[in-house]
């Protein structure tokens, strides 16, 4: 067995071992186009596994190095899977062009023993070729934490103490997270993995997709499902985060080879519908133009129910570009950019929602050319599928980590959707400290190993529902006095709260007459008392007529001790 790995090593350079002299399954070496380095390079790569070059080499020292693979890919944009000590990733590969025929892709950092290693590249998204793997000593260190400030000026205390907590949690936690659009129905996906690992993610995202004109049209307006995902983010005393995914059906012209009967279902695949949303944009007095506007204004309604009850959102919109699989994509990146923007200012200026923390979620080859820019995102996410059979923990996503922190590096970075998780063991040795992970559901979340999935979600560095802070008092007006409201003890019982009365006890030094408020999430009074209490301890009530369900702060005023604020969640 030794002698036959001595007789496959690939000797190293400077830290370079040469492609052409591996093991090569399927594939072939070549000698054009020129500019390769070494004897040639391998080529004959298509979309099957089966067709690989596997590079063992003899590393004289242990450690974290960094990975880049030289490469051309004449047909465009790649992606190839890795391979390395079976700890599987992905690397992309930008096109390249004649002349300048082969380039270097950064494939990430990666943590290997001293002795064989073997790098092992083929499939995925075939038809490039492969030049070398190269090493580099590399180290790490967590991500600086970006400022606490959202895009949005107007943005709610609880969508700015919720963005706040992220940033707090970032480089030393990574929340959990589940996609589950049967949240509340038996097969919910927080339900198998409560049952799995007895443990709730910290996040939950539910896509809206069916509230566009054209599913509409044909099957009517959804009944119940935003008040269904409501379910979510008042359970656990309102702790539990919402994320809100929208697969957007096209508004129109949906006749397609692909989907002769124009049905929407599908209408979000390029495939399935011709809706040229480029020609929209440059009518503004257009039809087409209108039907953007008409299905944003849809999704308005839903989504100011979550503001309305006071929930925060992170908002994923129009995801996984660069790449033409959704219809939002194929018009490239600058007529999506100004569709986004669209989006954004529509909903933040004419619907006046503040509630929501904007993701961008770009797909395994994020491309800065797509990125909407700074003043339109609030947190940039990575859609890391690897093609595999089943989910695989041993796959390594530092490069995708890497990339996306060279795309948006004053903004959180997450992983928004995956087929694979995060590996803690990976996260912390590379310091690829994603704010959140989220799994898609079905399969995807049900074949993991359950024993990977069962410490994955007991794992110190990972937070789950019932170890989220109470974030939201770390709104503004709660953060002056919140801890002022338990010296002096400020309590509202039951909270949660529902009925005629919201119960309160204060205890106060002196008598005094006091200023009694309730706010909601926009800073508006909804209920206002001057009662004049005694020293000691005192009872009082506030009256809950015409108040809506929501989180809310009671806040006691007087001249004599500072503000006390206490939150309350209102379930009626």
């Amino acid at each position: 067995m030794a002698g036959r790995a001595q007789a496959t090593v690939v000797p190293l350079t400077n830290g370079r071992a040469e492609a052409e002299a591996g093991v090569l399954a399927g594939v072939t070496v070549a000698t054009t186009p020129t500019g390769f380095s070494g004897a040639g390079f391998v080529t004959g790569f298509d979309n099957s596994d089966a067709k690989n070059v596997a590079i063992t080499f003899d590393n004289p020292t242990a450690g974290l190095y960094k990975l880049s693979v030289g490469y051309t890919s004449p047909f465009g944009p790649k992606v190839a899977n890795l391979d390395v000590n079976g700890s599987k990733s992905t690397v992309s590969f930008a096109g390249t062009t004649a002349g300048t025929d082969f380039a270097a892709a950064d494939a990430g950092t990666v943590l290997l023993p001293a002795g064989l290693t073997t790098v092992t590249i083929g499939g995925n998204y075939g038809y490039y070729g492969v030049d070398y793997v190269q090493l580099t000593t590399a180290s790490v260190a967590p991500p600086p934490k970006p400022a606490k400030q959202l895009s949005d000026p107007l943005a709610t205390p609880a969508a700015k103490a919720l963005h706040g907590y992220l940033v707090d949690l970032y480089g030393n936690k990574i929340l959990s997270g589940q996609q589950d659009d049967q949240y509340g129905n038996p097969n919910s996906e927080v339900k198998y993995v409560l049952a799995t690992t007895g443990k709730e993610p910290a996040i939950v995202s539910m896509d809206v997709f069916d509230y566009s004109a054209a599913p509409v049209a044909k099957y009517g307006t959804p009944s119940g499902t935003t008040e269904r995902y409501l379910g979510w983010s008042s359970s656990g005393n309102g702790r539990g985060i919402t994320s809100l995914i929208w697969h957007w059906r096209a508004p129109a012209d949906n006749v397609t080879t692909a989907n002769p009967t124009g049905s929407p279902d599908g209408a979000f695949y390029t495939v399935n519908t011709a809706f040229n949303f480029a020609d929209a944009l440059a009518d503004t007095a257009g039809t087409k133009y209108h039907l953007l506007l008409a299905d944003i204004d849809l999704i308005a309604v839903q989504l100011k129910k979550f503001q309305a009850a006071g929930v925060p959102v992170l908002w994923r919109p129009l995801h996984e570009t660069p790449g033409t699989f959704f219809w939002w994509g194929n018009q490239g990146p600058d007529n999506f950019k100004k569709l986004w923007q669209l989006l954004y200012t529509r909903l933040t200026v004419r619907h006046q929602l503040h509630n929501l923390i904007w993701v961008y979620s770009a797909n395994a080859t994020p491309d800065a050319a797509w990125y909407p820019g700074d003043a339109y995102v609030d947190v940039a996410g990575d859609d890391i599928y690897q093609s595999t059979p089943v989910p695989d923990p041993n796959v390594n996503i530092s490069g995708n980590w890497t990339a996306m922190r060279a795309l948006a590096p004053t903004k959180l970075i997450a992983l928004t959707e995956s087929e694979s998780l995060v590996n803690p063991d990976q996260a912390r040795g590379y310091a690829t400290w994603w704010s959140w992970f989220c799994a898609w559901q079905g399969s995807y979340i049900r074949t993991q190993p359950v024993a990977f999935l069962t410490s994955l979600y007991n794992d110190n560095d990972v937070i789950t529902k019932d170890e989220l802070a109470d974030w939201i008092t770390q709104s503004p007006l709660a953060a002056r006095s919140g801890a002022a409201a338990t010296a002096a003890g400020l309590t509202a019982f039951p909270n949660p709260a529902s009925g005629a009365t919201l119960n309160a006890r204060l205890r106060l030094a002196t008598a005094q007459a006091v200023t009694v408020e309730l706010v909601n999430t926009l800073g508006q009074r909804v209920a206002t008392l001057h009662p004049r209490l005694a020293a000691g301890d005192n009872q009082f009530q506030v009256p809950l007529a015409g108040v809506a369900p929501g989180v809310y702060q009671l806040v006691v005023r007087s001249e004599r001790q500072p503000t006390l604020s206490q939150r309350v969640l209102i379930t009626k």
